[in-house]
């Protein structure tokens, strides 16, 4: 991880309460358990190439929460 990233990261949780820290903490642990069982069942092959059609690929979407808001 780069340090600037780190240190973003550092001060965003300065900032939070006790609890929040402990639910960062819990997703953290959560990505680390996901990557570390991920990893050897897909090979690095991404997950739209493993499910196929008809799932809807949606890596290049950006969402405006503004457009949502209207909808």
């Amino acid at each position: 991880m780069n340090s600037q990233l780190k240190q973003r990261i550092d001060a965003k949780l300065e900032r939070l309460n006790e609890q929040c820290v402990a639910e960062v903490l819990d997703f953290v642990e959560f990505l680390e358990s996901r990557q570390r069982t991920a990893e050897p069942m897909t090979g690095g092959v991404p997950m739209i190439e493993r499910l196929g059609q008809p799932f809807l690929d949606t890596r290049g979407f950006k969402f405006d929460r503004e457009e949502a808001n209207a909808r």
